[in-house]
């Protein structure tokens, strides 16, 4: 029987604190870049968050999306493979005065025992 050995190629550096425990070298200090160029809405730190990307998305369409439309939607924009029951959460986090308190629009989809939601149109 035959094993597969798999080599991994990285620079170790000691840290600069008194531990003597190795720390992974970073190529790049600096922050990761924004997604957006608009400033993110009150609430939310970065446009980089689940709540961000999901304010993204059902900000400026004012359509109507049901949950697996927007981890679609959050697959194909960010590349990140989020659950349904997430975005239900981000859904209510939005609602909250911390996160903006934004009207969320609910209802049922026609024919269908699902949910669709959207961001209030005032």
């Amino acid at each position: 029987m035959t094993g597969t050995q798999i080599l991994l190629d990285f620079e170790v550096k000691p840290s600069s604190s008194s531990s003597a425990s190795p720390r992974l070298s970073s190529s790049s200090s600096s922050p990761p870049p924004r997604l957006s160029s608009s400033p993110p809405p009150p609430g939310l730190s970065s446009p980089v968050t689940l709540n961000g990307m999901v304010y993204d998305i059902l900000r400026g369409s004012g359509e109507w999306w049901a949950p697996w439309e927007l981890c679609n939607a959050i697959l194909s924009r960010y590349a990140l493979k989020v659950s349904d029951s997430s975005i239900t959460a981000r859904l209510r986090d939005l609602r909250k005065p911390q996160y903006g308190g934004h009207s969320i629009d609910k209802r049922r989809r026609e024919g269908s025992a699902a949910f669709e939601y959207r961001i209030g149109v005032l």
